[in-house]
């Protein structure tokens, strides 16, 4: 969990109040063209993280903390699964 998600450009999208929805690109990763999906219903609660292979990010949260945190608990089995 994140409380904030990076500076970022973003290549389309919308936001509106505390929402954040698009695709994004890091300033860091300007050169590489590596792109970043953020799904946000609430920018001041926490975000979940999601890497995958160290090249395709996602940051996502629901307006609902409790949704998030369950979310997050489904992802961390699933994870746990898999090993």
């Amino acid at each position: 969990m994140v409380d904030k998600i990076p500076p970022m450009e973003r290549l389309n999208g919308f936001s509106a109040l505390e929402k954040e929805k698009g695709l994004f690109r890091e300033f860091k990763d300007s050169l590489t063209d590596k792109k970043v999906h953020v799904y946000v219903d609430n920018l001041s609660n926490q975000k979940i993280k999601v890497v995958y292979n160290d090249s395709s990010k996602l940051y996502i949260n629901f307006a609902d903390s409790l949704k998030t945190q369950e979310l997050l608990t489904l992802l961390k089995g699933k994870i746990k699964e898999s090993d």
